[in-house]
């Protein structure tokens, strides 16, 4: 009997060493005990493995969750490195460098704020060409009657033979000018001769209806030319059109890869030497930036009330029957339209986040404010070096591997595994060059591995952290 019982105890112990050896489990692998379960959903009893993509988009066990951001925190790291390495002074007398972090919101504020800016050019340089020019106006400076043929007006030095003046409703055409003297054919365009007392007013139609000065192209926006504002715009398309969620199990926001840089960048050893200031335009903004968009702002509303107060003396005048309004009046009716709905737009609430549209534009300014060089009495001429970095999460996923055998079915459970990567787009720029400083695709995968326990797994017993928040 003994015998027997020895020759099945060592059957059995083959028949698992046999088991075990197919399962194959990697070297290294902990021994999770699930106990019939974990995170994963996969089970002790059978079934298919839960390795690979198993798990539903968004939906990725939380061991590979912490893995990616782990990950992201390593990428973040090399990155700052990179970055500490490159943003450094242009001259000895220069100030410590700006190291502005940008995301794809960034960007986004950006260009609403770009957008916003030369639109806002537009209508103050068009508003401005609307307004007539002196020479329009001037006055009688005797009553003139029915039949009289020369008037005498205030100042007539920029009154030209063949232009056509206006007296309250008639019209006259100039055939001399002597002075202040101006010979005119009186009832012109079929309006009726009439009296015109002293002081009325006399409007030189040809010098309204002509054409208007030439409108400026806006400039880029921030001030002057600025062919860093047309890299970072470049930049956003190309990233725009990569930065896309492929079958990913983990959504990490870009504003996680920014928080995350934020502090490998004050950590790191080249930054604490040249000491930066960095900013992370998502969590930055200033009372002063308020008040430089709103002077912004004042400039439109501005070159709209003095366009307007230009061409209120001619709106009360009645044109001849057939004849066309002045063409400054047209063009002042129709800029009108575009100006209403360019401030009415701004009241309009986003469906998604519920802020009005100025919102955006107001943090785009704040970023564009950043990446402005100041002038500086220093060897480059700039008082501080500016420098961009962009991240943006491309991807981000994790795996679980499950191992079932004979052994892990009677003791320990599944043996568990988990990892967890991201891939990030990263690019950083200085405001005083043309070429990027970097620009690369950083991938970080951890291993398979098995999560070790927590550093203080007492506070993980507890519903809520408010000890560890509040002052005590």
């Amino acid at each position: 009997m003994t015998n027997l019982c020895m020759a099945i105890s060592g059957s059995l112990l083959i028949v698992l060493i046999a088991l075990s050896a197919n399962a194959q489990p990697a070297k290294g692998a902990g021994a999770g005990n699930t106990g019939g379960g974990n995170p994963g959903g996969a089970s002790n009893s059978g079934g298919p493995s839960a390795a690979g993509g198993s798990t539903a988009a968004g939906n990725a066990p939380f061991e590979s969750v912490m893995l990616a951001y782990g990950a992201l925190n390593e990428s973040m790291q090399a990155l700052a490195a990179r970055t500490c390495s490159v943003a450094v002074k242009g001259a000895d007398n220069e100030e410590a460098p700006l190291i502005v972090i940008v995301d794809q919101a960034s960007l986004s504020n950006l260009a609403a704020y770009d957008a916003f800016d030369r639109t806002a050019r537009f209508l103050t340089s068009t508003y401005t060409s609307m307004v007539p020019p002196p020479s329009a106006f001037t006055f009688l400076t005797t009553a003139a009657a029915v039949g009289t043929t020369v008037i005498n007006v205030n100042s007539a030095s920029r009154v030209s033979v063949n232009d056509t003046l206006q007296v309250d409703q008639e019209q006259m055409l100039v055939t001399a000018v002597s002075g202040n003297a101006v010979t005119v054919q009186r009832a012109q365009n079929s309006t009726p001769a009439a009296a015109h007392g002293n002081y009325a007013q006399v409007i030189d139609l040809t010098k309204i209806n002509a054409q208007p000065s030439a409108v400026v192209t806006p400039a880029a926006a921030g001030a002057g030319g600025d062919v860093f504002s047309d890299i970072v715009n470049a930049v956003a398309a190309v990233l725009i059109a990569a930065n896309s969620e492929t079958g990913s199990t983990i959504t990490i926001q870009d504003s996680s890869a920014a928080l995350a840089l934020f502090f490998n960048l004050s950590k790191d050893a080249k930054c604490q030497t040249s000491k930066p200031q960095i900013v992370y335009p998502g969590i930055y903004g200033t009372g002063t930036d308020l008040t430089n968009f709103n002077s912004s702002l004042d400039q439109v509303i501005n070159a709209r009330a003095t366009a307007l107060a230009g061409l209120a003396a001619i709106q009360p005048q009645t044109a001849p029957q057939g004849a066309q309004p002045p063409m400054r009046l047209t063009a002042f009716n129709t800029l009108d339209t575009s100006f209403t709905q360019f401030f009415q737009s701004w009241f309009a609430a986003n469906g998604t986040t519920g802020l009005s549209a100025l919102t955006p534009i107001v943090q785009g300014f704040s970023l564009r404010q950043r990446l402005l060089m100041e002038k500086g009495a220093t060897k480059t001429g700039y008082r501080r070096q500016v420098y961009v970095v962009y991240v943006s999460v491309a991807a981000a996923g994790g795996t679980l591997q499950d191992r079932k055998n004979a052994i892990s079915a009677l003791t320990t459970g599944d043996w568990i595994r988990y990892s967890g990567g991201v891939v990030v787009n990263a690019m950083v720029l200085s405001r005083s060059g043309q070429a990027p400083l970097f620009s690369g695709v950083l991938r970080y995968r951890s291993p398979l591995t098995h999560i070790k326990k927590p550093i203080d797994p007492n506070s993980t017993h507890y519903g809520d952290n408010m000890g560890d928040v509040l002052p005590r």
